[in-house]
């Protein structure tokens, strides 16, 4: 069941990004398919984990909460490394919008 919720994660999520690519204007209701899927994968595989009694630090009944944030946090936090990177990399500066969007972002972490 884990293997088809990652697949469906990522078959939406490389369809909104072939839309986002284009600049289509009518993709976002993949995107809401892609989040869907990504918060039943990453909530399934936490309920794996936390239904195991082999280890006790990862077992309990909140550990698909604690996947669903450590996934957000995560990939905030790619968002957050690889614009710097390509930044950096192009030896460009940021305009006002993209910090600001940055700033955005990193308020993801802290709010969870």
């Amino acid at each position: 069941m884990d293997g088809t919720l990652y697949g469906a994660y990522m078959f939406f999520m490389a369809i909104d990004s072939r839309f986002c690519i284009k600049q289509a204007q009518d993709c976002h209701h993949y995107w809401v398919y892609g989040v869907v899927a990504g918060v039943a994968a990453h909530s399934n595989l936490g309920a794996v984990f936390g239904m195991l009694h082999g280890r006790e630090f990862w077992y309990g009944p909140y550990m698909p909460i604690y996947f669903i944030a450590s996934a957000m946090m995560s990939g905030a936090a790619t968002i957050i490394f690889f614009t710097w990177l390509a930044y950096k990399t192009n030896g460009q500066k940021m305009d006002a919008a993209m910090k600001r969007a940055l700033e955005v972002t990193t308020k993801v972490g802290y709010c969870l």
